[in-house]
């Protein structure tokens, strides 16, 4: 027995909250890879550290997904029943394995030290209204595409009158979107969008999508960035095992007019829109804009990735900053024959993008704004 359309569904959202008083939103999993300890590739990713009133509604979306119907208790998949003898000993091993690794990031600090640490985040939270947007689980139950979010970002970005950034690691419009950018260039708003270049991209198959849609992109007025995998520039915030891995974007957010932000687990391409529920905080500040501005000039920094753009003829053209002297390319830069070919070969593939376009906007949350609540930018 089979039901494709429910399996074709995944949770995206990425939400921790602490005793209902401090929560973390952003694009980050849990895996080495994302905490700069991969010895083959790690993530340039962005969280928001949250607290005050919005940590309720933070805590009411994880109730939601908890008790929705598409939740299942482990007991129904594992037959065996564990107690607590079986936490303690996968524990102790836990703790085997992370000494032997050595493991940079310590599981026993010394709780003067942690009290320091949270004093500091505390006088550096800046303090503004915002909400949480978040799909509705139920919409994945009855196999239905959970658009809040989609809903949401596409109402928000009507309302630009100047400029727009994005940092997105899987960047794919559809038909529709792409005219957007177009309606928005031709109002003298600027786009900018940094994402995976071919080199960085942990999904082939994402970046050949997008890669179909690069030119037109180019030709409706979006300023476009691809991320370098041999860029230093993160390198700093990893550790020593990270050694001479890739660099690679995983940051989903967004800088609306400098006035507002939106973090949280939202890609631009399909799988986003369609299949995945995802959940991000929309803030309205213009102190954290410009925050989160100055991190994204780190992302488009010549030396960090390759500027793409039409040249007079109309070819697209990679240009990039090596040893204080520009660099051009006329294809996928620093890539193999072999990566290429496979990335030719899926463009290949029908994969029709317009047929996401139609999403009808309705209102993006049923969670009130909330005010007086802080965030803070944590970054690697």
């Amino acid at each position: 027995m089979s039901d494709f359309r429910r399996v074709n569904r995944r949770m995206h959202n990425k939400l921790m909250v602490a005793d209902n008083s401090a929560a973390i939103v952003g694009g980050r999993n849990i895996g080495d890879d994302y905490y700069g300890v991969n010895t083959v590739a790690n993530f340039r990713d962005l969280d928001v550290l949250a607290v005050g009133p919005v940590v309720d509604d933070l805590s009411g979306v994880f109730d939601r997904y908890w008790n929705s119907a598409s939740t299942r208790p482990i007991a129904t998949i594992v037959k065996r029943t564990y107690g607590a003898a079986d936490l303690d000993a996968i524990l102790t091993r836990l703790r085997q394995e992370i000494a032997a690794a050595e493991y940079p990031y310590p599981i026993d600090q010394d709780l003067g030290e942690l009290a320091t640490r949270s004093a500091e985040l505390r006088d550096g939270l800046v303090w503004a209204p915002g909400r949480i947007i978040a799909d509705d689980p139920e919409a994945i139950a009855s196999g239905k595409a959970a658009d809040d979010v989609t809903a949401f970002i596409r109402g928000r970005v009507t309302e630009l009158k100047e400029e727009l950034l994005v940092e997105a690691p899987y960047f794919a419009l559809p038909a529709g979107a792409q005219a957007i950018v177009k309606a928005l260039h031709e109002r003298h708003v600027r786009v900018r969008v940094l994402t995976n270049s071919l080199a960085s991209n942990n999904q082939i198959a994402a970046h050949s999508v997008y890669a179909k849609t690069r030119r037109r992109l180019l030709e409706n007025g979006l300023e476009l960035y691809e991320l370098r995998a041999d860029t230093d520039a993160f390198r700093s915030g990893w550790s020593h095992h990270s050694g001479r891995s890739r660099a690679a974007l995983h940051t989903k957010a967004m800088v609306f007019d400098n006035k507002a932000v939106f973090i949280g687990s939202f890609n631009l391409d399909p799988r986003s829109a369609v299949i995945n529920t995802e959940a991000g905080l929309y803030i309205e500040s213009s102190e954290l804009a410009s925050r989160l501005t100055a991190y994204m000039a780190t992302g488009v920094a010549p030396a960090n990735s390759y500027h793409v753009f039409l040249d007079p003829n109309g070819a697209i053209v990679w240009k990039t900053v090596r040893d204080g002297e520009i660099v051009s390319y006329g294809d996928e830069p620093e890539t193999g024959f072999r990566r290429r070919l496979i990335a030719d070969l899926v463009k290949l593939l029908p994969i029709e993008l317009a047929s996401l376009t139609p999403i009808a906007l309705r209102p993006a949350c049923s969670l009130t704004s909330r005010h007086c609540w802080a965030v803070n930018g944590a970054t690697t």
